[in-house]
């Protein structure tokens, strides 16, 4: 499991009950956005994203499905993040299960 660092923060305040559940999994890497993944997500953006900066779906977004590809994992998320990364994933042509809920067996 990989854990982006610019969310760990977040997911203890959206999902308390979740919490002590997540801390408990092991082995768990925090990672940080390399640089080939903020060009990977920049080229998603410029292609597949909104022209406008600070548009939606927002960079973070982007960011969080080039991370995912990179390392070849599946990306977890839940919300407003969820629904983005789905809707960039589907644009991007990546496969349908790329991008799953937080609540996705």
């Amino acid at each position: 499991m990989l854990v982006m660092r610019s969310v760990q923060l977040e997911l203890e305040a959206l999902y308390p009950t979740l919490w002590e559940e997540f801390v408990s999994i092991k082995p768990k890497k925090y990672i940080d956005t390399p640089a080939r993944a903020n060009a990977l997500a920049v080229h998603l953006q410029e292609n597949h994203g909104s022209p406008i900066i600070g548009g939606i779906p927002s960079f973070a977004h982007f960011e969080a499905v080039a991370v995912a590809r990179i390392n070849q994992c599946q990306l977890i998320s839940a919300g407003k993040g969820l629904t983005d990364c789905r809707v960039i994933a589907s644009k991007c042509g990546l496969p349908g299960d790329s991008v799953a809920g937080i609540d996705a067996p």
